[in-house]
């Protein structure tokens, strides 16, 4: 919301018309839809807050994880249907972090 409001707020102070805000506002969101469901771009500046990252696993410089990732990795964010999960590794067990389940 904080964004939202800093971008509208800056667009009237460049000179925005009413109707360019009004028109604005009502596009649609490509990081977020109605059902909830939140983009990996959203996904990615979550983590950013946390000073953790994210590569996808097509990244190149993921190689060597994609050969063997259990040793690799501590974590994989997942989107399975438009659902995101993660399957992380805590000592030596690999558990199912998934808000839709009742426990890991």
């Amino acid at each position: 919301k904080q964004w939202y409001q800093r971008r509208v707020r800056g667009r009237i102070e460049d000179g925005g018309t009413n109707e360019e805000i009004e028109a604005w506002k009502r596009q649609p969101s490509n990081n977020m839809d109605d059902s909830g469901f939140f983009s990996v771009q959203v996904i990615m500046k979550a983590l950013e807050v946390y000073g953790l990252t994210a590569q996808h696993w097509n990244h190149p410089s993921l190689a060597e994880a994609r050969r063997n990732p259990a040793s690799a990795l501590p974590a994989f964010i997942c989107n399975l249907n438009e659902h995101w999960f993660t399957i992380r590794k805590i000592g030596l067990q690999w558990f199912n972090i998934d808000s839709c389940k009742s426990g890991p």
